[in-house]
């Protein structure tokens, strides 16, 4: 009699367990199908790094919208949202967790950090988790340049044909990014002046010095002046100002004048001793 009992009350607990399972796990299905994520993949993600490194923050927000498609509205799903933080990229939401109405919608807001640090990427797609489901942010980062040059002209002033005059110029990048490539080249000008770098690398957060001299030759007039082009050859990068301008004031040498009358004159028309020798 106590074994049938003990049987019987086994056999409905298992029973029990078993129906409490199946509900569980159809309140999650159920659950699940019930949530929509409207836009499964919100609009690109694209930071342009061209503030210093130093003080830059590089921030932005997208929105979507999570309905429950249950038309009970006594019904309430419970909803958690992820976040992400990896690569120098971190993608957080407004609010981590809430509870939707059957029937009812509500929009998320994601702020999308990237650190001044983060390597350059080309589209990268993070997935974030909303309840079962997901939604996918794409995230492109682009690295910018930006060269300042110092002095951006050269006066040599006055210059005789013996001298060999340099002068320097200084080309800083400020940005602090990447390194950059350039090439410098003349536009306009004689031989006369030269660089002693005609496609220099300029290192991130650094400066290069490019020295300019002039060897001059006979001149056969004063002013001089030369222009020089610079142009770089890493994307993304800008150049201020891009053109350098040299002048140089040439000294010409003296010349013999000549006498107008091929024969000179000289009369003793005076007593001696007048007049002082």
């Amino acid at each position: 009699m106590t074994r049938g009992w003990a049987k019987s009350l086994l056999f409905e607990s298992t029973i029990v367990a078993i129906v409490l399972l199946a509900l569980l796990c159809s309140v999650q299905s159920v659950s699940a199908v019930n949530i929509v994520i409207d836009p499964s993949t919100i609009n690109e993600v694209i930071f342009s790094f061209d503030q210093p490194k130093e003080t830059a923050h590089y921030e932005t927000t997208r929105s979507f919208t999570i309905k429950n498609t249950n038309p009970d509205s006594n019904y309430t799903d419970s909803v958690n949202i992820g976040s992400i933080d990896r690569e120098g990229i971190t993608i957080t939401p407004a609010s981590s967790s809430f509870s939707l109405r059957g029937g009812g919608a509500t929009s998320v807001t994601l702020t999308i950090v990237a650190s001044a640090s983060a390597a350059e990427m080309a589209k990268r797609e993070f997935g974030i988790k909303v309840g079962e489901k997901s939604i996918t942010v794409p995230v492109t980062i682009i690295h910018h340049a930006m060269l300042e040059v110092l002095p951006s002209s050269i006066d040599f002033g006055r210059v005789r044909r013996t001298d060999k005059p340099s002068e320097t110029v200084t080309i800083s990048e400020t940005l602090g990014y990447k390194d950059v490539n350039i090439r410098i080249a003349k536009k306009t000008g004689n031989d006369w002046l030269k660089t002693d770098k005609t496609q220099p690398q300029i290192k991130k957060g650094s400066s290069a010095k490019i020295n300019f001299t002039l060897t001059p030759k006979t001149p056969d007039h004063n002013r001089y002046s030369w222009t020089f082009s610079l142009s770089p050859t890493t994307s993304n990068t800008q150049i201020s100002p891009n053109l350098i301008h040299v002048e140089v004031y040439m000294l010409m040498p003296a010349k013999l004048g000549e006498l107008d009358d091929e024969e000179l004159e000289i009369k003793f028309d005076e007593p001696r001793g007048t007049k002082p020798e």
